[in-house]
């Protein structure tokens, strides 16, 4: 059975097929009914001065920014537990190897 969305944009129904599942697909659908609307409220609110197209493609590089800035994030929050891991590692090492050297003195 196929997976099928219904977005309805500037008044005119798209469907979709899917193959991330409804709920997921329904998640896009709306994250870009919600840009595409926020475009639409910068640029003149239910009768913007832009094209549609125009509108879709800003709602479009939006969400790119948001997906860039999201990655970039990401990045660098694993590359920070990365460092917080090596040095817990590193102090780890350090404990053991003194805990060695008490029970070889001891």
């Amino acid at each position: 059975m196929e997976d099928r969305i219904t977005v309805d944009l500037f008044g005119r129904p798209y469907t979709f097929k899917t193959d991330t599942g409804i709920q997921q697909a329904n998640r896009a659908a709306e994250l870009l009914l919600r840009e595409v609307g926020e475009v639409q409220r910068r640029h003149g609110g239910t009768e913007p001065s832009l094209p549609r197209l125009t509108i879709l493609i800003l709602a479009a590089l939006n969400m790119a920014h948001q997906l860039i800035q999201r990655e970039d994030e990401s990045r660098a929050f694993l590359e920070e537990a990365g460092r917080r891991c090596a040095q817990l590692q590193r102090r780890l090492d350090e404990g053991l190897n003194r805990l060695r050297d008490l029970r070889r003195l001891g």
